[in-house]
């Protein structure tokens, strides 16, 4: 019999989750899995559990949004042989469960843990913070989250472009050095992404060319500060037609970036606080985890 940790966040914002956690069990009992459930208490708890338990069992399985996710991964990178990684997506926006075709219905994922293949992931590493599948700075990290959800159900790609021009007239911006695979860029940014997904906050990616998952390469978005009304225009019309410019929109794709900034920078990972750094190294490692879907 096969031992399975099924850790749950209880504050997850899909209600679904809740009312289906017994037949969530159930599936993976009839599977012939020796369940073992935690309640999580705080993320500290999370963490401590997975990285103190975790080696005992088969599967670590977390149910909850990509806040939930990105701890149960940062615990699993601290352990030497870490089980497979299975995801129960519960959350508001689910980014990395809908870039890797897990199923937004709490069951259904279950089931897919039990009847899919195991995938090897490339996972993300901000200094030695890992990430799912995004580390963001600047006004427009929040974007995605915040744009209500009836008008981005409108609206679609333009509500993002509205919510945009809108964190535009907050103008916080910072002068940076960044450096992707030896190729160096420099210039005052307002807003910067490194990603390895097709969606962000429930949006497809509205500039990012063709990539794959688990190519061990990351995807990294520069947004330079408007100096003038036609760098405005320029930045406008990138967002408009989901093309980097090369000036207003800048695009990398590499293995690792390095940044250097004349202060510290707030990030957020998989979209919750990552700390703020003037400083920092993000590279991705190639196929680190086992996951199962």
């Amino acid at each position: 019999m096969k031992k399975l940790l099924l850790i749950i966040n209880p504050v997850a914002g899909k209600s679904a989750l809740r009312s289906q956690l017994i037949d969530i069990v159930d599936t993976f009992v009839k599977a012939d899995y020796l369940v073992t459930t935690v309640v999580t208490q705080s993320g500290e708890h999370l963490t401590g559990t997975v990285i103190e338990t975790a080696a005992d069992f088969d599967n670590v399985v977390c149910c909850g949004g990509d806040g939930t996710l990105n701890l149960t991964i940062n615990a699993l990178t601290k352990l030497e042989k870490p089980p497979v990684l299975g995801y129960i997506p519960g959350g508001t926006t689910n980014d990395f469960a809908k870039s890797r075709g897990i199923s937004s219905v709490p069951l259904n994922a279950a089931k897919q843990i039990v009847d899919g293949e195991v995938h090897e992931i490339d996972i993300g590493f901000f200094g030695d913070k890992a990430y799912a599948y995004i580390a963001a700075f600047g006004v427009l990290s929040d974007v995605s989250y915040e744009t209500p959800r009836q008008l981005k159900q409108n609206i679609g790609h333009a509500a993002y472009v509205l919510e945009g021009v809108k964190a535009l007239s907050k103008n916080k911006n910072y002068n940076i050095k960044f450096t992707v695979d030896g190729e160096e860029c420099e210039g005052n940014f307002i807003h910067g992404m490194i990603t390895n997904t097709r969606r962000v906050g429930g949006f497809e990616l509205p500039i990012i060319g063709d990539f794959m998952l688990d190519d061990g390469l990351i995807d990294v978005t520069l947004v330079r500060k408007p100096e003038t009304a036609d760098d405005a225009t320029k930045l406008l019309n990138a967002l408009v037609t989901q093309r980097p410019d090369g000036y207003a929109v800048i695009q990398y794709r590499g293995s690792k970036l390095e940044y250097e900034a004349d202060t510290e920078i707030p990030w957020t990972l998989d979209g919750e606080y990552g700390g703020s750094f003037a400083k920092q190294t993000v590279e991705l490692k190639k196929r680190h985890l086992r996951m199962v879907y």
